[in-house]
C-alpha cells in the first residue's frame, strides 16, 4: 500500500564571504557567512556540530543551547547576554535570524566552546578544536538526493527555477519522517509536534511561505515523485513559484516500509 498526503501552503557578497574550517575541514552553510559589526555571523547548527556540539532550538523564547561533554553554551535571539558552563558572558554583537537562518557570532562560539580561531590568508577563518568530535550533519541520503533531483526536473520541465536544497530543512523533513515510522501515524499533523508549520518553528525554521508532501509505501525516489505529481496537490506544492528552497527525509521501516517528507519553504 502506498499514500499520499500535502498541505498547501549587512551582508558581504557571495565572492567576499569567507570560509570557515573547523580543524581543516571545510564548513558547509546553506547562506554564507557574512561581517556584523565587524564580527563573522554564521548558520548556528553548522558551526555547533563541526566543533562536537548538540544544538538544541527553543521556538517559544528563541533561543539556542549547544553542548558537550565539556561545555554548555547558551544564546538567545536579540540579546547580547550569554552564557557558558553558567557563567555569565556579553557578546558584542547578538544572534539574530536573517532571512530566515539563525546566525550566531562564530569567534565568540568557538571560544566559549574552548577553540583556538585565526583568520588565513585569502580570508579562510581556521578553527582548531582539540579533541572535538563532528556531530554527523546529514546531507542527504541518496535516496533524499534523488528525490530533490527529481523535483527540480519536474519544475525546470515547466520553466520554473530549481529548488535550493537546504540541510535544515531536510533536518525537519527527516525528523517527521521518523515520527511517522516510529509512533505508527500517516498524517501532516504530528502527534509530537503538532502541524508541520508548528514543527518548522519548533526546530527554528523562520520562514514567509511553507508546504509539505508526505508519502508513504513507495519504494524508490522515481515512484514517490510519479506520485505526487500526479496528485493535483501534490503537484501544486512541487510546481509552486513561491517556494525557494526544499528538504526530504526519508525513513525505512514501521508499518509501511518507507515513509517520506518532502518540505518546501521561502524565506
Amino acid at each position: 500500500m502506498a499514500m499520499l498526503l500535502f498541505v498547501l501552503p549587512q551582508a558581504v557578497s557571495a565572492n567576499d564571504a569567507p570560509t570557515v574550517a573547523v580543524n581543516e575541514q571545510q564548513i558547509s552553510f546553506t547562506s554564507d557567512p557574512f561581517l556584523q559589526s565587524d564580527r563573522t555571523m554564521v548558520e548556528f547548527r553548522p558551526i555547533f556540530e563541526a566543533l562536537g556540539m548538540s544544538v538544541n532550538w527553543d521556538a517559544a523564547s528563541k533561543s539556542i543551547v549547544a553542548s558537550n561533554q565539556d561545555v554548555t553554551i547558551n544564546l538567545q535571539i536579540g540579546s547580547t547576554e550569554a552564557s557558558a558552563n553558567g557563567e555569565a558572558r556579553t557578546i558584542d554583537v547578538a544572534p539574530s535570524i536573517v532571512d530566515g537562518r539563525t546566525v550566531v557570532p562564530l569567534r565568540f562560539v568557538s571560544e566559549a566552546a574552548g577553540a583556538d580561531v585565526n583568520w588565513q590568508p585569502g580570508g579562510e577563518i581556521q578553527i582548531t578544536a582539540e579533541g572535538a568530535t563532528p556531530v554527523e550533519s546529514v546531507t542527504g541520503s541518496a535516496f533524499e538526493q534523488e528525490v530533490v533531483r527529481l523535483t527540480n526536473q519536474e519544475r525546470a520541465a515547466q520553466g520554473l527555477p530549481a529548488l535550493q536544497a537546504a540541510s535544515d530543512v531536510a533536518d525537519v523533513a527527516r525528523i517527521k519522517s521518523e515520527d511517522m515510522r516510529d509512533n505508527s501515524y500517516f498524517s501532516h499533523d504530528s502527534p509530537t509536534y503538532g502541524s508541520p508549520f508548528q514543527m518548522m518553528e519548533h526546530y527554528g525554521l523562520d520562514f514567509r511561505a511553507a508546504g509539505e508532501n508526505i508519502a508513504a509505501g513507495q519504494r524508490t525516489p522515481e515512484q514517490v515523485v510519479e506520485g505526487w505529481m500526479n496528485s493535483p496537490g501534490h503537484r501544486a506544492n512541487i510546481l509552486s513559484e513561491r517556494f525557494t528552497h526544499i528538504g526530504i527525509g526519508h525513513a525505512e521501516g514501521g508499518d509501511y516500509g518507507h515513509y517520506w517528507t518532502q518540505m518546501f519553504v521561502s524565506y
